[in-house]
């Protein structure tokens, strides 16, 4: 089966959408290790979700695309980006650095010990969001 190029899209006068999401690429990260390159050519809403760490962040993600408006797809793009970029500069080499360390010591870092204020924050947030799901099932 051959693969067939897709023709560029040409954006037209006052054709925002298609500039806005051909080059929502304008940042600088790069980040081979967890199979995520991006470079300032290569963004586009796919890598973006896939360089989401959680299902639930990239449905989120497609949801707003999705629904978007014309006039705000740029602007919603551009936030979903930022956070992508966020993760894969910042939070990932972290997880990444965390993990490593547990499969050559066998423990996390001392900053990733649980402590009793840790377990209480924990503990509080659980009861909010359990809180939060019985509202919405009884709505």
């Amino acid at each position: 089966m051959r693969s067939r190029q897709r023709e560029p899209m040409t954006p037209t006068p006052g054709d925002r959408y298609r500039g806005s999401v051909r080059n929502i690429a304008r940042q600088e990260a790069t980040r081979t290790e967890r199979g995520i390159t991006v470079s300032s050519h290569d963004w586009s809403i796919d890598t973006i979700v896939h360089a989401l760490p959680s299902p639930t962040m990239r449905q989120q993600c497609l949801r707003e695309v999705h629904l978007a408006p014309l006039d705000d797809l740029e602007s919603v793009v551009d936030r979903w980006r930022d956070v992508a970029t966020q993760w894969v500069n910042t939070e990932a080499p972290r997880v990444d650095a965390a993990r490593a360390e547990f499969e050559a010591t066998g423990s996390l870092p001392a900053e990733y010990e649980e402590t009793a204020e840790s377990a209480d924050r924990f503990d509080a947030w659980r009861q909010q969001m359990q809180g939060l799901r019985q509202q919405r099932g009884a709505a």
